[in-house]
C-alpha cells in the first residue's frame, strides 16, 4: 500500500511573462487575461498547465496585485480629491460602463462588470475559521463582502465628484454632474 503525494507549487513561475507585461503598460498587467496566466504543468498532471491559483500558497500575493493595490491607490487619489484617477484605478477592479470583454476565458454573465478574478470566484471558508474576528479573512471566504465594499465606494466617489463640480461657482461646470451621475 502505497501513499500518495499530491503537488503542490510554493512559487509561481509566471514572473518573466509579468516582466514583460509589466514593460509594456500596467493595465497589461492587471487585465483579465493575466489574472487567467496559465503556469506551468505539475510533474504528474500531464501536461496540463493551470491558471494562477487564487487559492494556493501564493493566493495572498495575487490578491495584493489584482485587488489590493489598485484598491489602495483608488483610495489613496480619492482621498486626494483625484476623483478622476481613484475612478480610473477602480476599473482595474470594477467597471459599470464596460462589460469584461476577455477572450479567454470569458467571466461568468453574473460578474461582467468585475475585472479582478478573485471576486468573481466563490471564496474558501478556511480563511474565515482561521481568523474570526479579521474582515479581510472574512471577505476572503465570502468575496461578496469586498464587491459591495467596492461597489459603495465606486459609487461614493462619483457623488464626490460631482459634488466637487456643483461647488465650483461657474457655470459650465454645473452640467459636467448631471452628465456623470
Amino acid at each position: 500500500m502505497g501513499v500518495g503525494f499530491r503537488y503542490v507549487r510554493l512559487n509561481s513561475l509566471f514572473a518573466k511573462e509579468f516582466s514583460r507585461k509589466a514593460q509594456f503598460s500596467l493595465e497589461s498587467v492587471l487585465n483579465w487575461e493575466s489574472q487567467h496566466t496559465l503556469e506551468p504543468p505539475y510533474p504528474d498532471a500531464a501536461n496540463v498547465a493551470q491558471p494562477l491559483d487564487f487559492n494556493s500558497a501564493n493566493a495572498r500575493y495575487f490578491w495584493e496585485i489584482f485587488f489590493h493595490v489598485p484598491h489602495l491607490i483608488a483610495h489613496r487619489l480619492h482621498s486626494e480629491f483625484d476623483y478622476i484617477g481613484a475612478e480610473n484605478w477602480l476599473h482595474n477592479i470594477f467597471n459599470p460602463q464596460i462589460r469584461v470583454q476577455a477572450l479567454n476565458p470569458p467571466p461568468q454573465e453574473e460578474y461582467r462588470y468585475w475585472a479582478c478574478r478573485p471576486l468573481a470566484e466563490p471564496g474558501i471558508a478556511s480563511y474565515e475559521l482561521d481568523n474570526l474576528g479579521d474582515p479581510d479573512a472574512i471577505a476572503y471566504s465570502e468575496p461578496l463582502h469586498y464587491r459591495k465594499n467596492i461597489f459603495i465606494f465606486y459609487v461614493n466617489n462619483l457623488i464626490a465628484r460631482g459634488d466637487m463640480l456643483y461647488r465650483q461657482l461657474t457655470r459650465p461646470p454645473s452640467t459636467k454632474p448631471n452628465c456623470i451621475m
